[in-house]
């Protein structure tokens, strides 16, 4: 176990950080005034947890982690979220976030295997 963590300390981290995020209390969250700027927010955190899984599965695993099975494990992890936030007081399920979550989560992808392809990193 120490091993896994010590590998996926990054991923570990960043799915932490989502899960702070989304179980904040719709009073705690500041709002700016800027329509679906949390659609950017959703899409942002998302292309943050792939990144860091790609980098943590590269790094562990010198290969690229499976396409079809990471894209689908990470949006699995944004629908848990959706429906977690349907028990946070001044927060609500939104479909309109998950597809922010999937947008984030391939352009990540995208942009990460982009980058290995071209040997930016190995």
């Amino acid at each position: 176990m120490k091993r896994f963590i010590s590998q996926y300390k990054f991923t570990i981290l960043s799915v932490i950080l989502v899960l702070i995020g989304i179980m904040m209390p719709g009073d705690d969250v500041p709002s700016v005034g800027i329509p679906h700027l949390d659609k950017v927010v959703h899409c942002s955190m998302f292309g943050f947890v792939t990144v860091c899984f790609y980098w943590d599965y590269l790094k562990a695993e010198r290969k690229m982690p499976h396409l079809i099975y990471t894209i689908i494990c990470i949006m699995i992890f944004g629908a848990l979220t959706e429906v977690i936030q349907m028990y946070v007081p001044g927060r609500s399920c939104d479909y309109r976030d998950l597809i922010a979550d999937t947008i984030g989560i391939l352009l990540a992808t995208a942009i990460s295997r982009w980058i290995v392809k071209k040997g930016i990193v190995k």
